[in-house]
């Protein structure tokens, strides 16, 4: 499982979705662009010590964190009254 989160941070970041593939993750990541008539015309990405993978699309300050969780982690987010 895997929450998609999207600003200059993982903690200053909206979370966009939680996933249970990297499939669903591109998916997600392709139509937030598509919704916001966002032109990517290169991505590459990085994966930090924590197992955060990073993607830069071509915005200057904001990228997509892919966060791995389990569901564990995601229902105690969501009992605390978080976003996912």
């Amino acid at each position: 499982m895997y929450k998609l989160i999207h600003g200059v941070s993982v903690e200053m970041g909206k979370t966009i979705a939680v996933c249970d593939t990297m499939e669903q993750v591109n998916k997600r990541m392709f139509n937030f662009l598509k919704e916001r008539n966002i032109e990517s015309y290169y991505q590459r990405q990085w994966t930090e010590e924590d197992g955060t993978t990073v993607v830069d699309y071509g915005s200057w300050a904001k990228f997509f964190y892919i966060v791995p969780v389990n569901d564990k982690t995601v229902a105690e987010t969501l009992r605390d009254g978080g976003d996912a």
